[in-house]
């Protein structure tokens, strides 16, 4: 018993470690390249004039911008994705693997799609142009690309909202379901239940979404990311 408890523990440290050495070559080499490149192209500068002109890049408004569209993405997948979680508590992996299948197509994909909805000479594009102004454009622009980005990262939240939906005891909601009340009521009370793996999906999607560029910067929703692309 306890030389397999040894051998699983090794193979998890060496499980552990081949991911950090992945994270650290993904993530460390890029950024690596980028301060090269930075330093390399700061001209007469030189190397402190690039690290103030990085440093001048730290906007609080922009940060605050980008995490709160980052959030609302991830609050908006989070709710779109609650009916898969909680069918994934009868599902079998197999078929709940499936639910993945929107993250195979590119993000834009279904922000350009819908942005067909208010093309010109439909009645939402002709309505929206005889608006005539920029903040009625600035609103439709946020609208369809945090809709369309949570409609491409709900099965991500889908699959951490699962796992907590597994976790919902069935005594829990036989419990609820005999002391009756409103329907919402019940739903507060499974979804408090569930608070740990709800924040964890709406972070999870918006880590995702703080890294997002295109769809964001086709509906001119300045973030970070874009700043840095």
């Amino acid at each position: 018993m306890s030389t397999g408890a040894g051998r699983s523990g090794l193979l998890g440290g060496a499980g552990i470690g081949v991911a950090g050495g992945i994270c650290v070559a993904s993530v460390g080499v890029a950024v690596f390249g980028a301060v090269r490149a930075v330093m390399r192209d700061a001209g007469a500068g030189g190397a402190w004039g690039a690290l103030g002109e990085a440093w001048g890049m730290l906007d609080p408004a922009l940060l605050a911008r980008t995490v709160w569209v980052g959030a609302l993405i991830g609050a908006l997948a989070t709710l779109l994705a609650f009916p898969a979680a909680w069918s994934m508590r009868r599902l079998s992996a197999g078929w709940a693997a499936l639910l993945v299948a929107p993250m195979l197509l590119p993000n834009y994909l279904v922000y350009v799609g819908w942005g067909l909805v208010r093309a010109p000479g439909t009645w939402l594009g002709d309505t929206l142009a005889g608006a005539g102004s920029g903040r009625v454009w600035a609103v439709a622009n946020l609208v369809q690309s945090v809709g369309g980005l949570a409609m491409w990262a709900w099965p991500v939240a889908a699959i951490v909202l699962g796992a907590g939906a597994r976790r919902v005891d069935r005594e829990t909601l036989d419990a609820l379901r005999v002391a009756g009340g409103a329907w919402w009521r019940r739903a507060m009370a499974v979804a408090m239940e569930m608070r740990r793996a709800i924040l964890a999906s709406i972070a999870l999607v918006a880590l995702l979404m703080v890294g997002s560029a295109v769809p964001l910067h086709v509906a001119q929703i300045e973030t970070y990311a874009i700043v840095i692309w």
